[in-house]
């Protein structure tokens, strides 16, 4: 019967009776038979032995009366023995063993108390003995429960005084040693009894407890594996629907790009008035359409570039790529901006190569690496126009750049890669680009997400820096293309930030290039 955590109190031990609540009771009952049944056999064919071999001391101690106590004995116990011992085999014999049992052992009791009175005087003082001897047999060996087996003893116990006081002539001295011994037996066995029981009846309890545990875990299992699959299928279908996704974003993308790309040059041909004069007006107009054009040529570059990220298509078109002429060809897109909010723009490169380091040499920067041009322009471009965006009217942007190996190269981290730390001590050259600027600065819950596709550091409704949110997530998918990391350090808000990325340079035919993973 599996016992289940809300029936645990039902399953207590009853202290006196030694019995548990139903249904557990007959469950436990059930059990104790099946368990019990081997030494019950065992000892009724040992007790119809030795009660039966004891009729031989009959015969050489009170020869005068032995044939009443072999009535007794062959007559009136070993048969009932017998008959209980054929019943074991039977059905019924589970329901009926205790009283049936305890019935045997105080017929065994009784005729050795009906033995002492038919024995002349003395004689039957010896046969004393042989109610102690049941009472041990009763106590311990017949798989009687204690209620039964108290209750035979007792009825043992006392059908003794009865004859010992009232039908025999047995002196005081003896009378009063027989009962010391044979009360303190029949308590000592009282509790060895009680012992037996209880500790059957706890191992019943706790097994049952290990089990209803047991099957609490397997079915624990059981529903985990069941969760697991199903997530296993919401992450299948989640992984479909992604890729759906970025394919249709991708391909929605190419067909959006054809007619704007007819537009923007169409504008520009009026624009440059290679089809005829504007006035003012239309000049005004015609900018803000091929300035809104450009814009969402830019948004849509994005997300398609973005689609190739998440669909695994985008691949690098690795070139020698100057590094020094990247950086500066990247600050002269913004440099307009910045002036016109008079923000000042700083360059600080650094050539450092084992151990040799020059500080501001603009020329001293002029490593040619391995890498894809456009994407890395675009990484520029993307961190140089938010710093100059987010910077306030007057305030700086530090653009820095240094050459180092694997191990020399933790002198540009900051606190940004504590937790990458022992993986830049790769062997070979890197490239750690840093842009500090003095402007609205990265609250510390966010610097993390920025990065993701469409977060920005201030996303609520109200916000006043416009911004779809993919550039820093383009920004970071191409600098872990290259095989870099990316990561922002700021005090918080109104602070300023600081965004680093560091990549692998690689030199022309240099091999295999080096990796952060």
């Amino acid at each position: 019967m599996l016992l289940l955590s809300d029936d645990r109190k039902n399953i207590q031990i009853n202290w006196l009776t030694l019995s548990f609540a139903a249904p557990f009771e007959k469950d436990f009952q059930s059990n104790y038979v099946r368990a019990s049944m081997f030494q019950v056999r065992l000892a009724l064919a040992l007790g119809i032995f030795l009660y039966g071999i004891f009729g031989l001391l009959d015969a050489w101690i009170i020869p005068e009366a032995k044939f009443k106590l072999w009535f007794i004995r062959y007559v009136c116990a070993i048969p009932s023995a017998t008959l209980i011992l054929i019943a074991t085999y039977a059905r019924f014999f589970g329901k009926y063993m205790q009283p049936l049992i305890a019935l045997l052992v105080a017929v065994a009791g009784i005729g050795i108390v009906a033995m002492t009175v038919i024995a002349p005087p003395g004689a039957g003082h010896t046969y004393y003995a042989g109610l102690i001897l049941t009472l041990i047999y009763g106590y311990s060996f017949t798989r009687l429960r204690f209620i039964w087996a108290s209750v035979t003893g007792w009825v043992i116990v006392i059908s003794y005084e009865i004859a010992a006081i009232g039908l025999t002539d047995t002196p005081m001295v003896v009378l009063i040693s027989n009962n010391f011994f044979f009360l303190s037996s029949n308590i000592l066995l009282m509790f060895a009894s009680y012992s037996i029981e209880y500790n059957l009846r706890r191992d019943y309890l706790q097994a049952h407890m290990l089990e209803a545990e047991k099957r609490k875990v397997m079915e624990g299992n059981k529903e985990l594996e069941k969760r697991t699959q199903e997530l296993e299928v919401a992450k299948n279908h989640a992984e479909k629907a992604s890729r759906a996704k970025s394919e249709f974003l991708a391909n929605m993308s190419h067909e959006l790009r054809t007619p704007l790309n007819h537009i923007i040059g169409f504008t520009e041909m009026v624009i440059d008035k290679r089809i005829g004069e504007l006035n003012p007006v239309q000049q005004e107009y015609l900018s803000d359409v091929l300035g809104s054009s450009n814009h969402l040529l830019s948004l849509i570059n994005d997300v398609l570039d973005i689609s190739k990220v998440e669909a695994g298509k985008m691949v690098l078109e690795l070139e020698e790529v100057d590094i020094r002429v990247l950086l500066d060809s990247s600050l002269v897109m913004v440099r307009e901006k910045a002036m016109k909010h008079r923000i000042t723009l700083e360059v600080n490169y650094d050539f450092s190569v084992h151990g040799e380091v020059s500080y501001h040499e603009p020329d001293a920067l002029t490593e040619v690496i391995m890498a894809d041009e456009r994407k890395l322009k675009q990484v520029m471009y993307n961190l140089l126009s938010n710093a100059v965006k987010f910077t306030p009217d007057g305030g700086k942007v530090q653009l820095s750049a240094r050459l180092s190996n694997g191990s020399e190269i933790i002198g540009c981290s900051g606190d940004g890669l504590k937790d990458g730390a022992d993986s830049l001590g790769s062997p070979g050259k890197w490239l750690c680009v840093s842009l500090t600027d003095t402007g609205i600065g990265i609250r510390q819950e966010d610097q993390k997400r920025i990065f993701a596709p469409f977060e920005q550091g201030d996303s609520s409704a109200s916000r006043i820096y416009d911004g779809t949110g993919l550039g820093l997530s383009l920004t970071k998918s191409f600098v872990e293309l290259h095989g870099g990391k990316i990561w922002v350090e700021s005090e918080g808000e109104g602070k300023g930030s600081k965004f680093t990325f560091v990549i692998p340079s690689i030199q022309p035919h240099a091999g295999p290039r080096a990796s952060l993973d």
